[in-house]
């Protein structure tokens, strides 16, 4: 899925806050995790855009 469909399952889901994965492993899933923060945030949730090796408690 794309970054505008990622946006939609985030609201259908009614998450509060999203983790981006899976995203630029390969050519044709390329995305910008920055601008799905951007868009994530414009609809009032929270987004963590992690590095690899980067760790979350919950």
């Amino acid at each position: 899925m794309g970054t505008d469909d990622a946006v939609k399952a985030a609201e259908f889901l009614n998450a509060d806050t999203v983790i981006p994965i899976h995203y630029n492993t390969f050519e044709v899933i390329k995305a910008d995790a920055n601008e799905f923060k951007r868009k994530i945030e414009s609809i009032g949730k929270k987004c963590i855009v992690m590095n690899a090796g980067d760790e979350i408690k919950f």
